[in-house]
């Protein structure tokens, strides 16, 4: 259960660690957002800034897990005795891959309804090799991994 709670707290705590993007940078779905803008982001960090400082180096070799929806614990998982379920934030996160290696998470959320835009890039070293290791939704696989 730790394993599981620390995953989603690891996704939902990515949204501490934003970066500032263009407003104008929106899409109608998840998927379009990620396929249209989570490249350049990446890119503009690894050539505008310090990319050790996302666990990164300069090479252009960059790849995209599965794009995976977040969730957080329900209020059920806080008392003794309910079985626990877990609520959608409507935050989707991807690994980042540099050189084939797990280094980095992005993500966008949906901001109104059927408009998505940025929410976060940054994690701590683990969570990205976390997420390679999810089948399906984060649910399911905290569900298994339990």
């Amino acid at each position: 259960m730790r394993r599981m709670t620390g995953l989603l707290i690891c996704c939902v705590g990515l949204l501490a660690s934003t970066t500032t993007v263009s407003a104008e940078m929106t899409e109608s779905s998840a998927e379009r957002f990620a396929d249209a803008y989570f490249y350049d982001i990446v890119m503009d960090h690894i050539q505008g800034d310090d990319p050790v400082n996302y666990h990164m180096t300069d090479s252009e070799n960059i790849t995209f897990g599965p794009l995976l929806e977040t969730y957080i614990p329900s209020s059920s998982c806080y008392k003794t005795g309910e079985t626990c379920t877990f609520v959608p934030t409507k935050e989707f996160v991807a690994t980042v891959f540099q050189d084939d290696e797990p280094v980095n998470v992005i993500g966008t959320h949906e901001r109104s309804a059927g408009t998505y835009a940025f929410s976060t890039f940054g994690s701590d070293k683990e969570t990205p090799k976390a997420l390679t290791d999810v089948k399906g939704n984060l649910v399911k696989y905290s569900e298994a991994s339990t």
